[in-house]
C-alpha cells in the first residue's frame, strides 16, 4: 500500500527492532527506526485511522507476549504502547510519570528489545528484579543500581535500551557517587596551615587551587582521582566549599551540574534511555538537573491513582520537628490517632533514628513494631500479615508499599529535607529546586499506602513544617499534585479564626461559609444558592431572590470587618472584585454586580441605617480585570490540553499564582496611593486563595499599602475534589 509504513518483520512478524530471525539487524536499526519516524509523521498515511490501528495492535499484542502476569493493571498496557511507539519513533529520551507497576513495565521492555540495562535506586530494590522478575545480569538484561552503574558500566557493552527506575532520586544518587569531602580532622593543623592559602575560603578560590589543595594533602585513590579527574574535564560543573557542623570540619567537592557527567559515563550506553518516577512533578526541572535536551524527550503522564473520595490528609500545627525533642509535644496527638485507628494496620514514619527512639521511649504501646537494618525484612512481613500494628520506621520511603489492609493509616511525624548546602542553594537559585524536592518527598510518602483507585488510607501529617510548604508550594511552585491537595480534608495552617458569629479566616481569607460539594444540587441548600447566585443575570428574574440574599448577607459581613477589624483610621472601603477565569466571563461577573448593588444601598443611605457601616463605600469592581484566560479551577480536571509535540495528553492543572498574576491588569488610580482606604478583595468562593494573592500582589505593585488590604470569600470550600 503507498506509504505505508512496515515496523515488523515479514519474516518473524516482531518489531524490527526485536527482530529475531536475523533480516533486520543491529547496525541497521537505528538508521531504520529513524527513517520510520520521518516517514510516519510526514506522510499522509500517519493520519489514516486504520494504519494506526493496526500498528498499536501489533505492538499490544507484542506487548502482551512479554507482559510478565497475565493481567494488567489500569493504565499498564496504555503506558507500554506509548513507550514502544515512542521507542520506535526514535525518541532518545523518554520520562514516565506514573504509579502503575513501573517494575513490570520495565521488565515487559527488557523482554520486547534485544539488549537493556535496569537501574533501580538502590540495591535492596535491585534484588526485586533478580527475585521477583527472574532478570539474571547476561548478555539480554543487566540489573544495577543508581550509583554502581558507574562502576559496572565501563566494562559493558552499548545496549539498546537504559532504563532509570525510581527516577526521581537519579540526580541525588549521582551527585553522592561523585561528590568528595575531606575531613580536616583527619590531617595535622600544621598540614593544612602550610597551604598557601586559607582553604576555609576555597569556595572564592580558582580550581587550580583546589586540585593543588588535594595535591598537597597528597589525597589519591578512585573517589578522589575522579574528582580531580572531572573538575579538569568541566571546571565550570563543580563547586567546592568549606563547611563546618558542629566543629566538624569538611572541605567538600561536590558537582553542580549534571550532563557532561552523565553523557560520559551513562548516556553512551544505550539507544534509548527511559525514566521512571511516580513523582517527577516538573519535567523542565526534572530534564534539566539531568542535562537532557527537552526537544528529545517524550514525556508520558499518567495520574496516580489516589482518589480524594477515599483517602484523606489531615495537616495538624503540631510542633516543629525540627527539634527533635518535640517528639514530646506530638506525643499525645499520636497516642489519640492510635486509639481512633485501634483497629487497623498503620505507619509512623520517622525520617531519622533518633526520632524513633524517641517515640520508643515516649509511647508504651504493645501495637507499636520497630525494626533494624538486619529484621527490616523480617519485621515488614509480620507487619503485613497482622491486623492492628503499628510499624515506626525511618527507612527510605521508596523501599514501602502497602497496599489494602496492610496500612490503613499513617502518621508523618518529620519533613524529610536533603542537606541544606551551597550546591542545594546554587540549584535553589536556578529553578526551585530545593522547594522541588521537598514536594518530591511528601508526595513519595503520601502514595505509600494507597496504591490503586480502590484502595484508601488516612494521612495525618504533625510536623509544622509540612504546613508551611504545602501552602508555600501552593503559593508559588505548584510541584505537589492536584489529587494530593483535593485529598486535604483539614489544613490547620494559622488556625480557623472566629471573627463573628458567622465570619471566620483561614489562609488569611474571611468567610462565611463552607461549600459542600454534597449538597450543591440539593433545593434549598445554601451551595444550591451559590451556584444560582453564581448564575444571576440583569436581564432576567431568575436566582433574584439568591442574588438579593448573598448581598444582604455579604454587606452584613463587610460592617463586621468595617467595625471589628478594620482600623478606626481607615475612613473608606474599596470594594474590588477577584477578576473571573475567562475574559468573556470577567465581563458578567456576578460579585461586580453585587458591589454595584451595595454602591446602590451606600449612595442612599442603608449601608449606614440597616448594616451599621460607618465607612464610605468605593466601588471599585473593574479595578482589577482579566485580559487573558485561564483554565477555571473547579473545572481543570475536564478540561485537556496538550503542552507541546512531545508531551502526551494531560488534563489542566488548576491555575497558578504566577498565570493568575500575568493575566489581570490594574486600571491606573490615585486611590491605590490613598492611606485612608481599605482594599477588600471579593470573591464569592475560595479553595486556596491563589487568585486572591495575586490580586493582593497586583494592588500592591500598584501602590497599595499591604497592611490595608483584606480577602473575603462567601464561601470557602474544603480542599476536596475539584468543586
Amino acid at each position: 500500500m503507498g506509504g505505508e509504513v512496515i515496523m515488523y518483520c515479514q519474516d518473524c512478524g516482531m518489531l524490527k527492532s526485536n527482530c529475531v530471525c536475523g533480516r533486520y539487524n543491529k547496525s541497521d536499526k537505528n538508521q531504520e527506526i529513524n527513517e520510520e519516524a520521518k516517514a510516519d509523521f510526514s506522510s499522509d498515511a500517519a493520519e489514516n485511522e486504520s494504519q494506526v490501528n493496526s500498528r498499536q495492535g501489533k505492538i499490544q499484542k507484542t506487548i502482551k507476549e512479554n507482559f510478565p502476569f497475565s493481567t494488567f493493571l489500569k493504565d499498564q498496557l496504555e503506558i507500554l504502547t506509548e513507550i514502544v511507539e515512542a521507542i520506535e519513533d526514535g525518541y532518545k529520551y523518554i520520562i514516565l510519570e506514573s504509579g502503575v507497576g513501573k517494575s513490570a513495565i520495565a521488565t515487559t521492555l527488557a523482554n520486547i528489545y534485544e539488549t537493556s540495562f535496569i537501574l533501580s535506586d538502590n540495591k535492596k530494590l535491585q534484588e526485586k528484579y533478580h527475585e521477583e522478575y527472574d532478570l539474571i545480569n547476561n548478555d539480554k538484561f543487566y540489573v544495577s543500581n543508581h550509583s554502581d552503574a558507574f562502576n559496572e558500566f565501563e566494562k559493558l557493552d552499548k545496549r539498546k535500551l537504559l532504563i532509570v527506575d525510581d527516577a526521581h532520586k537519579f540526580d541525588e544518587n549521582i551527585v553522592d557517587f561523585f561528590s568528595c569531602a575531606i575531613h580536616l580532622s583527619d590531617f595535622d593543623d600544621e598540614l593544612i596551615d602550610s597551604f598557601y592559602c586559607d582553604v576555609r575560603d576555597m569556595e572564592n578560590k580558582e580550581v587550580d587551587v583546589w586540585l593543588d589543595f588535594i595535591n598537597h594533602l597528597s589525597l589519591d585513590g578512585e573517589k578522589v582521582n575522579r574528582v580531580k579527574y572531572n573538575i579538569k574535564e568541566n571546571s565550570d560543573d563543580w563547586l567546592c566549599f568549606h563547611n563546618d557542623y558542629w566543629g566538624y570540619e569538611k572541605i567538600i567537592f561536590k558537582p553542580l551540574n549534571l550532563g557532561n557527567i552523565l553523557k560520559k559515563y551513562l548516556l553512551n550506553k544505550a539507544e534509548t534511555y527511559i525514566f521512571m518516577s511516580s513523582t517527577i512533578l516538573n519535567k523542565e526541572i526534572f530534564a534539566g538537573e539531568l542535562g537532557l535536551d527537552i526537544s528529545e524527550v517524550k514525556f508520558i503522564h499518567k495520574d496516580f491513582p489516589f482518589s480524594s473520595d477515599t483517602n484523606q490528609i489531615y495537616l495538624r500545627n503540631c510542633a516543629d520537628m525540627k527539634n527533635f525533642q518535640n517528639v514530646k509535644l506530638v506525643s499525645p496527638f499520636i497516642e489519640d490517632i492510635l486509639e481512633k485507628h485501634k483497629n487497623d494496620n498503620g505507619i509512623i514514619h520517622t525520617d531519622k533514628p533518633r526520632v524513633t527512639n524517641y517515640i520508643k521511649n515516649q509511647i508504651d504501646n504493645p501495637r507499636l513494631m520497630f525494626h533494624r537494618d538486619y529484621d527490616y525484612g523480617n519485621k515488614l512481613k509480620k507487619f503485613k500479615n497482622s491486623s492492628n500494628s503499628v510499624l515506626v520506621s525511618d527507612s527510605r520511603v521508596e523501599d514501602m508499599a502497602f497496599p489494602k489492609d496492610s496500612c490503613r493509616f499513617q502518621i508523618i511525624l518529620r519533613q524529610h529535607l536533603l542537606q541544606k548546602d551551597k550546591r542545594a542553594d546554587y540549584k535553589d537559585n536556578e529553578s526551585n529546586w530545593y522547594s522541588y524536592k521537598k514536594a518530591i518527598y511528601l508526595v513519595q510518602l503520601l502514595q505509600r499506602a494507597t496504591r490503586s483507585e480502590d484502595d484508601h488510607c488516612i494521612n495525618y501529617i504533625l510536623d509544622e513544617r509540612i504546613s508551611k510548604t504545602i501552602r508555600k508550594d501552593i503559593i508559588d511552585y505548584n510541584f505537589i499534585p492536584d489529587y494530593i491537595l483535593d485529598s486535604i480534608a483539614d489544613m490547620d495552617i494559622e488556625g480557623c479564626e472566629l471573627i463573628s458569629d458567622n465570619i471566620r479566616k483561614q489562609f488569611g481569607v474571611y468567610y462565611l461559609f463552607d461549600y459542600d460539594k454534597n449538597t450543591k444540587y440539593r433545593t434549598g441548600s445554601l451551595s444550591k444558592k451559590l451556584l444560582n447566585y453564581k448564575d444571576y443575570s440583569d436581564d432576567s428574574i431568575d436566582y433574584k431572590d439568591e442574588f438579593d440574599y448573598f448581598n444582604n448577607e455579604l454587606m452584613k459581613a463587610l460592617s463586621v470587618l468595617s467595625n471589628q477589624v478594620i482600623p478606626n483610621n481607615i475612613s473608606k472601603l474599596a470594594l474590588v472584585s477577584v477578576p473571573s477565569s475567562t475574559v468573556e466571563r470577567d465581563a458578567l461577573a456576578t460579585m461586580r454586580k453585587s458591589i454595584n448593588c451595595i454602591e446602590n444601598w451606600y449612595d442612599e443611605g442603608k449601608t449606614e441605617t440597616d448594616f451599621c457601616c460607618k465607612k464610605e463605600i468605593i466601588n471599585c469592581g473593574n479595578l482589577l480585570t482579566r485580559i487573558s484566560d485561564v483554565s477555571t479551577s473547579h473545572l481543570s480536571k475536564t478540561q485537556p490540553m496538550f503542552y507541546d509535540v512531545t508531551t502526551s495528553y494531560k488534563y489542566k492543572s488548576r491555575p497558578s499564582y504566577i498565570e493568575h498574576k500575568n493575566s489581570i491588569e490594574c486600571s491606573k488610580s490615585e486611590i491605590l496611593e490613598r492611606d485612608d482606604v481599605a482594599f477588600i478583595i471579593l470573591d464569592d468562593i475560595s479553595t486556596r486563595g491563589t487568585v486572591m494573592d495575586a490580586c493582593e500582589d497586583i494592588l500592591i505593585d500598584n501602590g497599595a499599602n499591604k497592611e490595608n488590604i483584606y480577602k473575603f470569600a462567601l464561601f470557602k470550600t474544603k480542599w476536596c475534589n475539584n468543586d
